[in-house]
């Protein structure tokens, strides 16, 4: 049994940590938006940065998951509840290892470990009962294919006769506990060795009435009493054999319930995380959709009202939002005024793209592009006392590791490149690079101030290139919205200085 609530057909993609996952955290400011969606909740945290950070490209995965998502969106509560059930259910089961480790200062007879997996076993019931309770309860209130088919499979699998016999099977093995018996059919091996135990049936007698039996002694004479040291043993390891056959059916029971338990916490934890995070924003007031994802090789990247999710969480506040329609572009080259929002521009894209593969809405009024095999971004890094060599060195051997894993259906994110170097040479270099990425289809944002590169670029009429330009106002103002517009020969550096010593002015 499986929840099947992130795939139509499971697989174990539990991805582990990517290569680039550090690099997308820190240019892209996810650390804000993991925090928003975890609410200080690890595993939340971590099960959200998995799956974020590791692009889906299979269109009807994605929109599996929106349409899961959507009716999460519309009941947080239940969602919060099933997610509770199997943490708690995982808390138990840690405790109970951890009771159960072995060491030298004690010894746990298989009687004691058959005691505690059963414990554990009750403890997996309950929790059991109570996923069927939220299910009959909340099914008609949930739509999509993937809590369909989850709330189906509770139906079919956790019925009234399922609870009954494992009910049954519970009383008859706590009577171990209580003095009853086990009866035990054995073979007689070589040297008169017991072999082949098999439990037979747990007899209900308690350990009073096995008193009195044995003061009785039956007539018919099928007790043997154990007082022989050599028949207790035997016995004992009878009784060791059939209670281990025991054990290994209720361990694999109790491991059974509990990997789909951590599925089941998996699995919803993504989709709390994403509630968490959308009712952050609906308290910002503002908007998200649920995107159009398209084939790998359309190159197609459209949206309205597009902002920074990380900038509108730490400003509580709602950012400007921009729109953009490229059609079979590969190529955007920003350029304007000093911070007049391009990074943010950049930054809102690569979250968006993000968003998009993993099965989330995303931070705009509308969103569609195509999906990429992989996401890079390569972003100005603050100078580090570390550094064996110089900025450009970084940045070049930064930019020849994503090279070597990029591939033509790959997004890259470029802010700033080689403006550590003189103008020519950060062009001539930028040029390069560039132009052997646009040759083989790459898709390529930057933002640069470099503008030998950009009015080059520019010059070629690259038929699959887009130029942006941020606004500025007249009065010198940014209005931080990205638009259309070939490079201009200045970015308004002075609108800066003139800014600064107005302020000094004033003090």
């Amino acid at each position: 049994m499986k929840p099947f609530l992130l795939y139509k057909v499971y697989e174990d993609k539990n991805p582990g940590k990517g290569l680039n996952e550090d690099e997308l955290t820190e240019d892209l400011n996810l650390s804000v938006i993991f925090q928003a969606m975890s609410q200080k909740d690890k595993f939340l945290h971590s099960t959200v940065r998995s799956i974020v950070l590791n692009s889906l490209t299979d269109i009807s995965t994605l929109i599996y998951r929106q349409k899961v998502l959507q009716d999460c969106l519309a009941n947080k509560a239940v969602t919060g509840r099933l997610y509770s059930i199997a943490t708690d259910a995982l808390n138990e089961a840690a405790d109970y290892v951890q009771n159960m480790q072995p060491s030298y200062s004690k010894i746990i007879s298989t009687s004691t470990k058959l005691m505690n997996s059963v414990a554990l076993f009750e403890s997996l019931i309950v929790k059991l009962e109570k996923l069927r309770a939220i299910s009959r309860q909340a099914e008609n209130n949930f739509h999509s294919e993937g809590f369909s088919r989850f709330f189906n499979q509770q139906a079919s699998y956790l019925t009234d006769e399922f609870f009954m016999n494992l009910e049954q099977h519970i009383s008859d093995l706590k009577y171990l506990s209580e003095g009853g018996r086990i009866i035990i059919g054995s073979g007689i091996g070589t040297g008169m060795k017991g072999k082949g135990h098999i439990l037979r049936r747990i007899s209900r007698y308690t350990s009073r009435e096995n008193s009195e039996k044995k003061v009785k002694k039956s007539a018919a004479g099928n007790e043997i009493p154990l007082d022989n040291n050599r028949l207790a043993n035997s016995a004992r390891e009878m009784e060791d054999a059939a209670l281990i056959h025991i054990l290994r059916l209720i361990n694999y029971f109790n491991s059974s319930m509990l990997n789909y338990f951590q599925l089941l916490r998996y699995e919803t934890g993504f989709y709390l995380g994403c509630a968490n995070l959308h009712t952050s924003l609906s308290e910002i007031n503002v908007p998200v959709t649920f995107p159009v994802p398209e084939r790998i090789s359309n190159r197609s990247l459209m949206f309205d009202g597009l902002y920074d999710v990380s900038l509108a969480l730490s400003e509580k506040k709602k950012p400007v939002g921009n729109a953009l329609k490229a059609c079979e572009k590969t190529l955007l080259v920003i350029t304007g005024a000093n911070q007049g929002g391009k990074t943010t521009f950049l930054r809102s894209i690569g979250i968006a793209q993000l968003f998009m593969q993993c099965g989330m809405f995303v931070p705009s009024a509308y969103f569609a592009a195509n999906v990429c095999d992989r996401i890079f971004t390569h972003f100005t890094r603050e100078e580090d006392a570390c550094m064996n060599s110089g900025k450009l060195d970084e940045e070049l051997l930064r930019m020849s590791s994503i090279i070597d894993l990029i591939s033509v259906d790959s997004m890259l994110l470029v802010n700033e490149p080689l403006a550590t170097t003189t103008e020519r040479e950060g062009s001539e270099i930028a040029s390069e690079i560039v132009t052997a990425l646009y040759e083989i289809g790459v898709k390529v944002l930057l933002v640069t101030h470099l503008f030998e590169f950009s009015e080059h670029m520019c010059h070629l009429n690259l038929p699959k290139a887009l130029f942006l330009r941020a606004e500025r106002s007249e009065d010198g103002s940014r209005t931080f919205c990205i638009k259309p517009g070939c490079p201009l020969h200045t970015s308004y550096g002075e609108d800066l200085f003139n800014n600064i010593v107005h302020l000094d002015d004033k003090r």
